[in-house]
């Protein structure tokens, strides 16, 4: 059996070549998007490849996908290429294909930031910007009351934290969330940015799904991600497709109907993450992008899968997530990623997205490879009941009720 530590990388070409390499070894087709204007935090070519095997003309197609929020890809990354170097991968289902897709932001990615090279968050990106969202009026005033970047440092997240409070004081803790993370499209500064138009990510990622998926009627589809924090090997699956779209029921058949209930969900947010009582609303969630794209000749039902970390021992939720965001925050106006703090900003965003801890990194692999074996034999399912495409709820935008 494959060590599971051997697929995980700390840096964005080594995380490549192994992913590369476990493809070569299964023989499958693999195609690579080099960026056109910018190099990884070494200096290295960085690029968005993906890796499809199994028929042509497969009725399923599960995707999967690393790298959306940039830095948390190197668990999937692992993921990835462990399902295709220890063999789960080589005998598919009648009917089913994999096309694997690795470092969906690769710049993100190397530079262990979560947003891409514009600041935009390549999962707030994917909307039709002829008809963007309405703009939450609570946005400016919130990210106004807030400290500006700064060096990343326990007083500064402390000062940010204290300015944080002062407004759900005012607004309300959910609304002050949703306001800062549902997605913006106006401050190319500020939090969730979703920017003023399809990033290089998201038109090389159309290119692929128009190039490599196929004519398949279904869609399984799993983008791996970390950082909610509620015990290293815990998962939490994030369904996008709404509750009242049979989609979603599928979805559940794989991986269990109260792992992706709401109710669920929400619990364990407000656990892994910070005191919010349920999650913010969303738009221009890459999921729903690619339900837009397919639609009618495909439907999409699938999850965010994230991995999740044990607590960190001395800081609160609140504190971990700010220390992050202040870190982020800095590395995107600075573009510092040399100096002695943009060094320990990377550090700190490296630690928090793929712990080097063993019991983390086996718990990804544990978890993960359960969570993809029951989408495998979904997928499986789902081309032997050989029924038409429905793709059901179609939207760019959500609330969680």
């Amino acid at each position: 059996m494959a060590d599971p530590l051997a697929f995980f990388a700390d840096e964005f070409s080594g995380a490549r070549e192994i992913f590369l390499g476990a493809s070569e070894t299964l023989g499958a087709g693999t195609a690579t998007y080099l960026h056109p204007d910018e190099k990884g935090l070494r200096g290295e070519d960085i690029s968005i490849d993906a890796c499809r095997f199994g028929p042509e003309d497969a009725d399923v197609v599960l995707v999967t996908v690393s790298g959306t929020h940039g830095g948390e890809g190197y668990a999937g990354s692992a993921m990835q290429a462990y399902a295709m170097e220890a063999g789960m991968l080589s005998t598919l289902p009648e009917g089913v294909a994999i096309l694997q897709i690795h470092a969906a932001n690769p710049f993100g990615m190397s530079h262990y930031i979560r947003t891409n090279e514009n600041n935009v968050d390549m999962n707030r990106n994917w909307i039709d910007f002829d008809n963007p969202p309405e703009k939450n009026l609570l946005y400016d005033p919130i990210f106004d009351g807030l400290p500006p970047p700064g060096a990343p440092s326990l007083d500064h997240v402390r000062t940010w934290l204290a300015a944080f409070e002062e407004l759900v004081g005012v607004h309300g803790r959910w609304e002050v969330d949703n306001a800062l993370t549902s997605g913006q499209y106006h401050r190319p500064d500020g939090l969730a940015y979703g920017g003023h138009g399809p990033q290089w990510s998201r038109r090389t990622l159309t290119t692929i799904f128009q190039e490599m998926l196929g004519q398949p009627r279904h869609v399984a589809y799993l983008d791996w991600h970390t950082l909610l924090r509620t015990g290293n090997g815990n998962l939490i699956f994030l369904c996008f497709n709404q509750t009242n779209d049979p989609l979603f029921e599928r979805a559940g058949q794989w991986w269990g109907r109260e792992a992706i209930d709401r109710e669920t969900v929400n619990a364990q947010w407000s656990t892994g993450t910070a005191a919010s009582a349920r999650r913010p609303s969303r738009s221009g969630l890459m999921m729903w992008g690619v339900q837009n794209l397919l639609a009618p000749q495909a439907d999409v039902a699938g999850a965010v899968i994230e991995f999740c970390t044990d607590p960190h021992p001395e800081l609160s939720p609140d504190e971990m997530q700010t220390f992050e965001m202040v870190c982020e925050q800095y590395l995107q106006s600075t573009r510092d990623f040399t100096s002695p703090t943009g060094q320990e900003a990377v550090n700190i965003l490296r630690e928090a997205t793929t712990p080097k801890s063993t019991a983390f990194r086996e718990g990804v692999i544990a978890a993960g490879s359960k969570a993809l074996g029951a989408a495998l034999d979904g997928a499986g399912q789902w081309a032997a009941e050989n029924v038409p495409a429905a793709p059901g709820v179609l939207q760019t935008q959500s609330a969680f009720e």
